[in-house]
């Protein structure tokens, strides 16, 4: 789980349901996006989105654009790759 400061102190975590929203929205597997190594306001949003629903259930993917912003994009991309490494562990 990854802090994130946006309209308020936010929470951004991810198990593998969420990973399936973000490939269904996408269209593309999570694999794909992050061996990619960038992401995009369209992948930021979809992982932003995704990844605060345990928050906040009705939260659309719209509403989640609403928060991302240009100034705020690093630290919202910061929080994505702290929340995915929480998600798949430790390199070995």
């Amino acid at each position: 789980m990854a802090k994130l400061k946006l309209d308020k102190e936010r929470n951004v975590a991810f198990d593998s349901n969420v990973m399936v929203l973000v490939e269904e929205s996408l269209g593309k597997t999570v694999f794909e996006l992050v061996s990619a190594g960038r992401i995009g306001f369209r992948e930021a949003r979809a992982f932003l989105w995704a990844g605060l629903r345990h928050e906040d259930p009705r939260l659309t993917i719209e509403g989640a654009g609403a928060l991302l912003t240009p100034r705020n994009l690093p630290a919202i991309a910061k929080a994505i790759n702290e929340a995915l490494a929480d998600f798949f562990g430790p390199k070995n």
